[in-house]
C-alpha cells in the first residue's frame, strides 16, 4: 500500500469515527422523541444500551491496563501511572453499571445503601449526594476531551509524545460532547429527588433515561481512545517521541496523519 493510500484510508477512519455518533444520536433522537416506548426499552435496567456500557467500559478498562504496562516497560512512567488510573476507572464503572453482579448473582443491597439509593440497588453511582458528583465527573470529562482536542491544532504540542498519550483526538470528539452537555444540564436539575420536584414522574424517568445512550457513547469514546493508543503504541519508533500517532517509522510524518 502506498504512503497516499494509507493516508486516504486513515482519512476516512477518521470520518467514520467522527461521524458514527452522529449517527447514533439521530437514532436516539428520533426514538426518544417519536417512539417512547421503544426508547425506554433499550435505556432501562439490564436492556441493551446499559449492557454495552458494561461490555465497552470493561473492555476500555482491560485495554487500558495492558496499556499501563506497555508504558512502564517503555520508562514513559507519567503516561503508565495515567493508565493505570484510567483502566480501574473503567473496570469500576463497568461493575457499577451492572451493580457489581448484583441482578445476576442474587444478593441483597445492604440497608445501609439502599435507605439512600433511588433504585435499591448495590451501587453508588445511584445514591443522591453522589449523583451530583457523577455529574460533575461528566462535565469535568467532557470539559477535558473539548480542551485536549483543540490543542491539536497547537503543532509543537502535538508532536509531544505525552501530549499524544494523553489527549483525546478530534476525530472523537462528539463521543464526549453529550456527556459534556448532560452532565451540566443535570447539574443545573439535581438528583432524581430534586427532579420529582420541577417534573412529573415520566417526563423525569424520560430525562433520567437519557442518561443512558449518553454514558453508552462515553463508553464507547473511552474504548476508542484505548484502541487508537494501542495502534499508535504499537506503530510508535522506540524512543522517537515525534512518531507516536504515525502508522510508520518516518519521523517527518506529522501526528494528524493518523486516527
Amino acid at each position: 500500500m502506498t504512503s497516499t493510500q494509507h493516508k486516504a484510508l486513515r482519512t476516512v477512519g477518521q470520518i467514520v469515527l467522527g461521524v458514527l455518533p452522529l449517527c447514533f444520536g439521530v437514532v436516539f433522537f428520533h426514538l426518544y422523541r417519536g417512539n417512547p416506548k421503544a426508547f425506554m426499552a433499550l435505556c432501562e435496567e439490564d436492556a441493551l444500551v446499559e449492557n454495552m456500557q458494561f461490555l465497552f467500559f470493561l473492555a476500555a478498562g482491560v485495554l487500558a491496563v495492558r496499556l499501563a504496562v506497555k508504558f512502564w516497560s517503555a520508562t514513559d512512567k507519567l503516561v503508565a501511572v495515567a493508565y493505570g488510573m484510567f483502566g480501574l476507572l473503567c473496570v469500576f464503572i463497568a461493575m457499577e453499571e451492572i451493580s457489581w453482579g448484583q441482578r445476576l448473582i442474587g444478593f441483597e443491597t445492604p440497608d445501609a445503601i439502599k435507605d439512600d439509593n433511588i433504585q435499591d440497588e448495590f451501587n453508588l453511582h445511584n445514591i443522591g449526594p453522589i449523583q451530583k458528583v457523577l455529574f460533575l465527573f461528566y462535565t469535568l470529562v467532557g470539559m477535558y476531551a473539548c480542551a485536549s482536542a483543540a490543542l491539536w491544532a497547537l503543532p509543537g504540542l502535538r508532536r509531544r509524545r505525552w501530549f499524544q498519550f494523553l489527549s483525546v483526538c478530534p476525530c472523537l470528539l462528539l463521543y464526549f460532547l453529550p456527556i459534556l452537555t448532560y452532565g451540566i444540564y443535570r447539574l443545573r436539575l439535581g438528583n432524581w429527588r430534586q427532579m420529582r420536584l420541577q417534573f412529573s414522574h415520566e417526563q423525569a424517568r424520560m430525562i433520567s433515561l437519557v442518561q443512558e445512550p449518553v454514558e453508552l457513547g462515553l463508553a464507547l469514546g473511552f474504548f476508542l481512545i484505548t484502541v487508537v493508543t494501542w495502534i499508535r503504541l504499537r506503530n510508535a519508533s522506540p524512543g522517537s517521541p515525534g512518531t507516536a500517532c504515525t502508522s510508520g517509522s518516518a519521523s517527518a510524518r506529522t501526528p494528524d496523519d493518523s486516527v
